[in-house]
């Protein structure tokens, strides 16, 4: 994966504020029965972290990010979804 879009890193830092989650939380985006998913997590050792004005914003397990390579996460129209 490659990062993020304004769009979708304003819309992860928005949600992440609201629910008043701490810093070292942020959104994992992550396969599960084959859907794509966001979900609240915190960092692990293998993690690719990535940053949104100076914030920890989203965090993708080597696998992901290497089945993703060529994108990024997008947020359009209320969802988040990825672009090529």
């Amino acid at each position: 994966m490659k990062g993020l879009t304004d769009a979708a890193g304003n819309a992860i830092v928005a949600a992440l504020e609201r629910a008043k989650r701490p810093e070292e939380q942020c959104a994992r985006f992550l396969v599960w029965d084959g859907r794509q998913r966001l979900m609240i997590d915190t960092e692990r050792p293998s993690d690719k972290v990535f940053l949104y004005k100076g914030r920890k914003t989203l965090l993708v397990d080597p696998q992901t990010a290497q089945a993703f390579s060529g994108s990024s996460l997008d947020y359009k129209d209320g969802a988040f979804r990825l672009a090529y």
